[in-house]
């Protein structure tokens, strides 16, 4: 308790390039939510569509999912249900900033429907798209999860972005279930292709 801001990164996360964990604190300034979506040129699809009939679809999207699973109303659902996902494994606020009181109302919200996974997360998401809390959204490589879909610069000896201009990957999120074997046990190696294109077998986690 007493600091001015507060940063937040989940044990399974690994800082790679520490202008990454600047931008959060820059982005936490004047009491706004400093965080990354789980949105990206390089993930591929967002959002899920099941097809009823030639034009016709059901959209479905982890807001949306989540933010009916846990009791909020149609409204509140619709309004982040299309909104870039926000991932709050990686967050940054300032001690006083007014995000802190409105999630934790939207939590409460949450969590009386017993639904404990993702109620944090789809709260945040609720308190920035629907309550109206000052954020700032950095680049995907501020939080980079998806771990088949990055490059590797064998110069610098760092991970970078898949596209152009293949920018230094700031923390990697070993998150998720797809990312099990590389979380629970180092002597997994990733293939990664290089910046050369070549296909070589390297340790996604933290070197020392």
């Amino acid at each position: 308790p007493g600091f001015k801001k507060y940063l937040w990164i989940d044990a399974d996360a690994w800082v790679n390039d520490w202008t990454a964990i600047e931008l959060y604190f820059k982005g936490s300034d004047n009491q706004t939510l400093s965080i990354s979506s789980s949105a990206d040129r390089a993930y591929g699809r967002v959002l899920r569509a099941d097809w009823i009939f030639r034009n016709i679809a059901f959209i479905r999207s982890q807001n949306y999912k989540h933010a009916k699973s846990s009791g909020f109303s149609n409204q509140i659902s619709r309004d982040v249900a299309l909104m870039p996902h926000l991932n709050i494994g990686v967050f940054c606020l300032e001690n006083d900033a007014p995000h802190w009181a409105v999630w934790q109302k939207n939590l409460r919200l949450a969590l009386k429907k017993g639904r404990i996974f993702g109620s944090e997360q789809v709260a945040m998401n609720i308190s920035v798209y629907s309550d109206n809390m000052k954020v700032e959204i950095l680049p995907a490589y501020c939080n980079w999860y998806a771990l088949d879909k990055l490059k590797y610069d064998q110069i610098n000896k760092t991970f970078v972005e898949n596209y152009l201009p293949n920018h230094k990957i700031g923390i990697i999120h070993l998150a998720g279930k797809h990312n099990d074997k590389y979380r629970l046990s180092s002597n997994n190696l990733i293939e990664v292709i290089t910046l050369d294109n070549q296909i070589i077998k390297t340790s996604i986690r933290f070197i020392k």
